[in-house]
């Protein structure tokens, strides 16, 4: 059944149940008041005040309304939010009630809006959202979309500032972007091409395995450090039943923000400036190492080493994994290696080293991928893995002329082969 049917049956049940109700004047399942001028819906158990606004809705309605509106923004998702969905059908059901529950030429109301969901282009406006642990020095920086901007901020951001940070010491730089959407889309759209931005800073900057150093650059109120507690249980036969509290604080990160003018040095020599340059390239090599950026991005946040050796891996694989079919080879494996080899590689011990490192990070991603055997993952494998990572990062960026496609890489690779 489409979607357009299932809105129709939908709707139907809703006027059924709410004919019923209001004939009988009982209660048919719950309240569902609709808040006209807010356009929010408040669910209400059993016998909430009920106005114009108002209609019912029996529990598999419920059910089946949350469902719709969540498949439909599927149509649209980086748009249009559920809750959009959800502000329509209401509006749509209203019109009924309004009609006496009549469902005369409710289908093409219907098809008219699904289209124009599926046809939103959303609004488009300059989101402002507060970053912690950049410390930009005084000059502004340029991510791709995302700019970031030090202090002093325009005056409407300082007044707004001022609510999370009174004292005005921790939240030094804003991060503003283009963005399209809904009322909540269009900052779901935001936060991602923000994060994608700190991604990129962090793949340039972050360890790896471990950071002691480093505060967590983030969009303020993405995490914060907690405080927490545990219970310490005595063993049997030693004060059985009493339990100690104790309190301690999980801290995420270091204490020091990423001063960009101190490390930008360190960056740029691993191709920070040449990925600037490329960000927002549309050729297919450029989009993969794009993509590895973000996993490598990604590496360098909390989370269990397993997980971060993956992701380094992932960023491996996207830089030099994909098959050029016309270029027949022993598979994902050999393939990474071979190309690392050569591109990392100046002479025969070398190569021979980045291959063998290479073969055993991606033999490990897999075994740790498709849970094969068991195995231990260290900081050492982290760093070593970040290490090869951003090594042969550094090679495709730095390199002249740069490959367009994989195509080139494939025959390249296959050129130096033969050279021996």
């Amino acid at each position: 059944m489409d979607i357009i049917d299932r809105i129709s049956r939908l709707l139907s049940h809703i006027a059924k149940a709410n004919q019923l109700k209001e004939a009988s004047g009982k209660q048919v399942g719950d309240i569902l008041t609709v808040l006209g001028s807010l356009q929010r819906i408040v669910f209400l158990s059993g016998g909430g005040r009920v106005d114009e606004n108002s209609y019912f809705l029996v529990d598999s309605d419920r059910t089946e309304l949350s469902e719709i509106c969540v498949d439909l923004s599927k149509t649209n998702p980086c748009i249009v939010a559920p809750e959009d969905v959800n502000r329509r059908l209401s509006e749509l059901i209203r019109e009924m009630k309004q009609n006496g529950w009549s469902r005369k030429g409710i289908k093409p109301k219907i098809e008219a809006m699904v289209n124009s969901i599926k046809e939103y282009k959303g609004e488009q406006a300059v989101v402002t959202l507060p970053v912690w642990g950049l410390d930009l020095g005084g000059s502004p920086i340029i991510v791709g979309d995302t700019e970031f901007k030090p202090r002093p901020f325009p005056e409407k951001v300082e007044e707004e500032v001022k609510h999370i940070d009174p004292k005005g010491n921790r939240i030094t730089t804003i991060a503003l972007t283009s963005s399209l959407g809904d009322q909540a889309t269009i900052f779901e759209n935001a936060t991602t091409k923000i994060n994608a931005a700190i991604n990129v800073l962090r793949a340039f900057s972050f360890p790896i395995a471990h950071n002691d150093v480093l505060q967590e650059i983030r969009i303020e109120g993405d995490f914060r450090p907690l405080r927490s507690f545990g219970l310490l249980g005595y063993p049997p036969g030693i004060n059985p039943g009493i339990y100690k509290v104790a309190h301690y604080d999980i801290h995420i990160g270091g204490v020091i923000p990423l001063e960009i003018k101190r490390y930008q040095p360190m960056m740029n020599s691993f191709g920070f400036e040449e990925f600037l340059k490329i960000i927002n390239s549309r050729d297919k090599f450029s989009r993969r190492i794009i993509k590895a950026v973000d996993w490598l991005g990604e590496a360098t946040k909390p989370d269990i080493l397993p997980t971060k050796f993956v992701k380094v891996a992932f960023c491996i694989d996207a830089l030099v994994g994909a098959e050029e079919y016309n270029i027949p080879d022993s598979g994902k494996r050999a393939r990474i290696a071979e190309r690392a080899a050569f591109l990392m590689g100046r002479n025969y011990r070398v190569r021979n080293t980045v291959w063998r490192a290479m073969s055993e990070i991606i033999k490990k991603r897999d075994e740790i991928a498709h849970g094969g055997s068991a195995i231990v993952i260290t900081e050492v494998d982290v760093d070593e893995a970040g290490k090869y990572a951003r090594g042969l990062l550094k090679e495709l960026l730095l390199r002249s002329p740069k490959f367009k496609d994989v195509q080139q890489l494939a025959e390249w690779v296959r050129k130096q082969a033969l050279l021996g």
